[in-house]
């Protein structure tokens, strides 16, 4: 451990030798000449490395558990994804496809309990290469590919695809949480069961 200037205890993080002979990386002339340099990263840099990577793994979890509770009917789940007031704005760029906005937790609730699930039917939401940018200590937003895949007469079948718009919000118990998930729809087959709105009236 070192010392930079201010006083700042530091760490010294190598640079790994299999960079040292790329001429595009801008290694210093130490590492052309087979010298592996030293980057001096303090404390705090490396804290608040570390608290935006376990933001992101966070992150990631909730959009996952979004997808795997609104897959097999787990409505407290897929709420609790939600805030209190969050909001759930499915858009479309055609005029025929569904365009809805879900805002509140009663909304979302009605939403929930309306939408198909296992076993009635078989359905799988895909979430595909999530941008996530953590951009405070309790907001962050993430773009990501949407996909839905269906079984349709014992065929795997396309159902949509798009993506999503999110911006999270790190609540008081810690876990992030969507304050407005926006669903971009940008092609859905019209021919197949719905699933919004898709279960029988109790």
């Amino acid at each position: 451990r070192d010392r930079d200037v201010t006083g700042v205890q530091t760490c010294a993080l190598p640079i790994f030798p299999a960079y040292a002979n790329r001429s595009n990386v801008g290694l210093t002339g130490a590492a052309v000449r087979g010298k592996l340099p030293f980057v001096t990263t303090s404390r705090q840099q490396l804290e608040a490395r570390l608290e935006t990577l376990e933001a992101e793994r966070e992150i990631v979890r909730t959009l996952h558990r979004y997808a795997h509770s609104i897959d097999y009917g787990d409505e407290e789940g897929w709420l609790d994804c939600f805030t209190e007031d969050g909001v759930f704005d499915i858009r479309s760029r055609h005029a025929h496809q569904l365009k809805r906005r879900i805002s509140g937790r009663d909304e979302l609730r009605t939403f929930i309990s309306g939408h198909t699930r296992a076993p009635e039917l078989w359905h799988k939401h895909l979430l595909v290469e999530p941008l996530v940018d953590v951009t405070g200590s309790h907001t962050a937003t993430c773009r990501s590919y949407l996909a839905v895949v269906m079984d349709h007469e014992d065929v795997p079948t396309l159902r949509v695809f798009g993506r999503y718009r999110d911006t999270l919000e790190r609540c008081a118990d810690g876990r992030w949480r969507f304050r407005e998930r926006i669903a971009e729809i940008e092609s859905m087959r019209a021919d197949l069961r719905p699933f919004v709105d898709g279960r029988p009236a109790p």
